[in-house]
């Protein structure tokens, strides 16, 4: 899965964009993925700007599915956030 598909998936489940940036983008509170050479992070930043949650993968597909899960449990526990 790559970072357009997710925004698709993300979309369908019903998940408000203001809760995630996948360009890396730092000016949301919610989860971040930020690609460096090659390496993908994904990380929850508050609205202070601390980073908490981080985790690490190798792949793009790797770290998109880590975060669908994510946003997948939140809408089964918590509803759809649109």
């Amino acid at each position: 899965m790559n970072r357009n598909t997710l925004r698709k998936k993300l979309d369908e489940l019903g998940v408000n964009p203001n809760f995630y940036s996948l360009d890396g983008h730092l000016s949301i509170a919610g989860i971040v993925l930020q690609e460096s050479y090659g390496t993908w992070t994904v990380f929850d930043l508050d609205e202070r700007g601390n980073k908490s949650d981080t985790k690490v993968f190798a792949s793009e597909d790797a770290a998109c599915h880590y975060i669908y899960l994510l946003f997948q449990e939140q809408v089964r526990l918590f509803g759809r956030s649109r």
